[in-house]
């Protein structure tokens, strides 16, 4: 594995990854396989190609462009999976954008560069940057470098995680130029996590453990909301308690988001049997009711805020 992730996007002005305005980079490369990922851009380190077949006007530019015979203009979903080895060539003649390459290589001073552009916004609002994936614990030396120049102009950083890393790189590499950490606690049954996520949680447990004790850094713990799997009074119940025992200073339950669905078809990738629909306003509203009295239940002092 090369030590520099490829970048899937820039989101700019987000309001949704941290305080004040944001720019969120989404770096590729994620060790866990979560039935409702919502970003599989971000599973593979490596590039992916796209197809959005309400883009194509079926103009055949594509077909004549590849030399592997990886293009098939009778298929609904254009790409043969199996032929195509990744080149690009395709993506390069599509003048519709339906077909486009994900993941651009870049070094850290290079994307650290982008990201200053909307400094000025950054200052204003309170804001700063996120880096988000895919894991981006997986890339701790690039993470580290970028957040320390990011830090050396007074940036405020914050990391998305699912919690899948190896803490000691974190901690040396990372750590040091980070402000914030959003920390995914999406299931607390081992088995179930496994079936869920292909992996166990014990290392995503004993991370947080370890992280929310450290000092000068808020971690702030996020519960996908997805249905009949984390939203469950079950599975709620045993995330308050693992919360109060780690004594951690808040918890955040996210809305469920489906739009990973559309993202599998664009990349080729099996449907899973998670929702493809958002959570219904109502139904929505009955779970974080739940979540509260959860809460107020929960023994001893260390109580979690919503």
């Amino acid at each position: 594995m090369t030590p520099s992730p490829l970048v899937i996007r820039i989101k700019r002005h987000s309001r949704e990854d941290g305080p004040g305005i944001r720019s969120v980079a989404f770096l590729k490369g994620c060790p866990m396989r979560c039935d409702f990922c919502h970003n599989p851009e971000g599973l593979k380190p490596g590039p992916d190609l796209a197809f959005t077949a309400t883009r194509c006007i079926g103009c055949g530019r594509c077909a004549t462009a590849c030399h592997a015979g990886a293009i098939d203009m009778d298929s609904t979903w254009r790409v043969v999976r199996q032929e195509c080895d990744l080149c690009g060539k395709c993506a390069t003649a599509c003048p519709s954008s339906a077909l486009e390459m994900v993941g651009t290589a870049m070094e850290a001073d290079e994307l650290a560069e982008i990201l200053f552009r909307d400094r000025t916004y950054y200052q204003i609002s309170g804001g700063g940057v996120t880096l988000s994936g895919g894991e981006c614990g997986m890339w701790p030396e690039f993470c580290g470098s970028l957040l320390a120049i990011l830090k050396s102009h007074g940036i405020h950083t914050l990391a998305e995680t699912s919690g899948h890393f190896d803490y000691e790189k974190f901690r040396k590499k990372m750590l040091p130029w980070l402000d914030t950490v959003y920390f995914d606690i999406k299931i607390i049954d081992d088995e179930l996590h496994r079936h869920h996520t292909s992996k166990p949680n014990a290392l995503i447990l004993e991370n947080f453990r370890r992280l929310i004790r450290e000092d000068g850094v808020d971690v702030h713990a996020r519960v996908p909301l997805i249905p009949g799997i984390t939203d469950t009074r079950e599975n709620l119940e045993a995330v308050v308690e693992f919360l109060s025992d780690c004594g951690a200073p808040s918890v955040t339950l996210l809305p469920y988001n489906p739009l990973g669905a559309l993202s599998r078809e664009r990349l080729g990738l099996a449907s899973t049997s998670v929702s493809p629909s958002h959570c219904a306003p109502a139904e929505e509203a009955r779970i974080r009711e739940m979540f509260k009295e959860l809460i107020t239940q929960a023994r001893g002092n260390k109580i979690p805020a919503i």
